[in-house]
Formats: C-alpha cells, sequence, structure tokens
C-alpha cells in the first residue's frame, strides 16, 4: 500500500519499552485525536496506546466489541470504543476509504486463548504492508488502481518509489535504531573513552532537557528523520551553531548525512578544512581537481581564495541535494548560512589561528 506522507500528516511516536510484534512495527499519532490530558497512538500491526500529558504510555487493552476487536480511546475529550479497522482507516488511509483498499483479514476474528503466539499471530494479521511515499497524484491514481486490480503498481521515478511512511526504514527496529542514536550523542557528551580518542568532543554536552527526558529526545529524532539514499543520518550539533556550540540539544541539533556531518566538522582532513602552504615563490592553496596549483603573492589573497573554494564546495553541495530533494529544505537553509559566514572568516572551524594569521602577515613582505 502507498500513502502520501504530507497528505496525512502523521507524525510517528516513541513508544518507550515497547514489544515489537515484528522488527518492522512502527507507532504513529492518531491525526487529530489529542485531547487536553491525552493522545492515542496506533502501530503499523494495529495495537493502540494511550500517551499522557505526563509522558507516560500505556498499551491500552484490547477488547471484543459486536464482533470486532478495537479499543476504548480518548479522542476529543470523549472515551468510547473504536474498532482497530475504523483507527487504521482514520490514520492510514482516510482518503481511500471507498475503495477499501485496506483490506480486514481479522475482523469478527475471536481468540478465546491468549499467549504469545496467538498475541503476535492476531496483530500480524492487521498489519498495514509496504508503506511507501507517493510523490505525485499520478502514483497515487497508479496506486489505487492497482490494488483495484489485484497487481503491482508501476511507477515511472522506481528510484524515489520505494520509500518508508516517514521517508526513512532503519535496518533494525525503531528502538533499536533510536538506542544507537541515543549512545552515539550521550557516548560524546559523557564517555571518557570516546572523549579520549575524540579530541573534537571533549567539551561537548547535552542539553538539559534531553539529558533528564531521554524520551523527548528520541521524539526529536523520529520529528526529524527522513530517507536518504546510504540510509545514514547523523545528529549534527556545528551546522546550527557555525561550529563553535558544544551542546546537544533542540537548539543546535540538526539530523544530515554522514558525509555532510564529516564535513562540518572542526578538522583539518575535512574536504573544506586546509592550510595554506608557504614556498620560497609564494603562497599555495594545497591543489585539487579544480583549482590545482593555485599561487598567489601575499598571504592575504591565498586567504580570501581559500574562503571562496569553501564557499563553492557549500554551494556544490547544496545545489545537489536541493535537486535531489531528500535533504529538507529547513536543513539546506542553515547550511546556506555559512556562505557569508565563510566569506567574511567567521567560519572559525576552518579559519587558521589567529596567532598564524598575524605570524604569516608580519613575515608577508608583500602586504
Amino acid at each position: 500500500m502507498n500513502i502520501d506522507v504530507k497528505e496525512l500528516n502523521l507524525r510517528e511516536a516513541y513508544v518507550e519499552y515497547a514489544k515489537f510484534v515484528a522488527d518492522d512495527e512502527r507507532f504513529y499519532f492518531i491525526p487529530g485525536t489529542k485531547s487536553k490530558t491525552e493522545c492515542s497512538i496506533i502501530s503499523t500491526y494495529g495495537r493502540a496506546y494511550r500517551q499522557f500529558n505526563s509522558g507516560y504510555i500505556e498499551e491500552a487493552k484490547l477488547i471484543c466489541k459486536n464482533g470486532e476487536y478495537g479499543y476504548n480511546l480518548k479522542l476529543d475529550n470523549y472515551i468510547r470504543f473504536y474498532s482497530i479497522s475504523d483507527l487504521m482507516i482514520i490514520t492510514f488511509f482516510p482518503n481511500y476509504k471507498s475503495a477499501r483498499l485496506y483490506q480486514f483479514k481479522a475482523k469478527g476474528y475471536f481468540i478465546s486463548k491468549w499467549n504469545t503466539k496467538t498475541y503476535q499471530s492476531f496483530y500480524r494479521e492487521w498489519r498495514v504492508e509496504d508503506l511507501h511515499l507517493i510523490l505525485s497524484n499520478e502514483q497515487r491514481t497508479e496506486a489505487i488502481k492497482a490494488k483495484l486490480e489485484n497487481r503491482e503498481p508501476q511507477y515511472a521515478d522506481k528510484l524515489k518509489s520505494h520509500q518508508f511512511i516517514n521517508r526513512f526504514e532503519p535496518k533494525r527496529s525503531i528502538n533499536k535504531y533510536l538506542e544507537n542514536k541515543f549512545n552515539t550523542v550521550f557516548g560524546r557528551a559523557y564517555a571518557p573513552s570516546v572523549k579520549a580518542a575524540k579530541p573534537q568532543y571533549k567539551k561537548a554536552t547535552v542539553s538539559e532537557e534531553w539529558a533528564e527526558n531521554h524520551h523527548i529526545f528520541k521524539q526529536f529524532i523520529l520529528d526529524n528523520s527522513y530517507y536518504y539514499p546510504d540510509g545514514i543520518l547523523d545528529v549534527d550539533k556545528d551546522i546550527k551553531s557555525f561550529g563553535v556550540g558544544q551542546t546537544y540539544g533542540k537548539r543546535n541539533a540538526l539530523l544530515v548525512p554522514h558525509y555532510i556531518n564529516n564535513i562540518f566538522r572542526s578538522n583539518s582532513n575535512t574536504v573544506l578544512g586546509y592550510g595554506i602552504r608557504k614556498s620560497s615563490t609564494g603562497y599555495y592553496l594545497p591543489s585539487n581537481s579544480k583549482d590545482d596549483g593555485m599561487r598567489f603573492d601575499n598571504y592575504l589573497d591565498a586567504l580570501a581564495e581559500g574562503r571562496r573554494r569553501k564557499v563553492r564546495k557549500i554551494q556544490e553541495i547544496i545545489g545537489k541535494e536541493r535537486k535531489d530533494g531528500y535533504i529538507p529544505e529547513n536543513v539546506l537553509i542553515a547550511i546556506e548560512k555559512w556562505i557569508p559566514f565563510t566569506l567574511d572568516g567567521k567560519a572559525t572551524i576552518w579559519e587558521p589561528s589567529k596567532e598564524t594569521i598575524a605570524r604569516e602577515l608580519a613575515g608577508d613582505d608583500s602586504i
């Protein structure tokens, strides 16, 4: 089944300590069901949870009423019975209800004796299968026609037709994915071994909000994750803080592809971090395929060209990613802000130290 994420306005939920029916089970807030005291969550396998304003989450009790399984949930400040089929349609298929694209295999199915095996088997019958992202009206029409004709949909753009409903799909269960992100970020902030091995994290910390409420951090990851072809997103604290922020938190954090995270860091090994070389004939920038063998008579000219080269690289990254359309625009805008910042020499993570600049200018006879 193919679902238009933007049209549904789905938001994924973090459900702590959930025992998954299957590794690909995911949880989503039921649209329009947030009351003054709680909101409701449904999984892609039809399991319901209640999340209270305090942050506490409990699994809703499954009940059978008039031959249909469902839950008593508080939607719009009123508690009443909702069948699993109704909740799945509300959440995942609001515009396909008349076409009945979701097949209710478990409707009227009664289980007299529950155990782990029957529990898992029951919910697996409700699975929303093969959730993909639809990119156009043409694809949406093809999805409906293919379902009605009992065939596989044929899309012109195969590259982008197989994306998970919230645009990213971890190789392991979603909670293991979140735990991995948690261990990485909090390790940089608190693990002595990480700080010893990677000096760039020596002063790294985590915001008080994230340190005291781990579920807020994990919900932030869910809210900001997206599909990227290589499947790897890193939590970055440098882009929004222009390389000077040391705290991982909502204010500074962005999720970016791994290669971009490696570029925007204070390390001379990145494609934007390098020094100016001096020889008997002038000043040189490290060669690359586009600017091989550039020589300058004085240090300031070399420094200015080095900044322009960095800007060209940033523009190249933005242009490519904006064309590909995977990275959210707010992330690209944050990267774009580095352009004037770099030209002015304020991107200190890539700039020579003040002492180096002063020393070179003092010894530069051409100035």
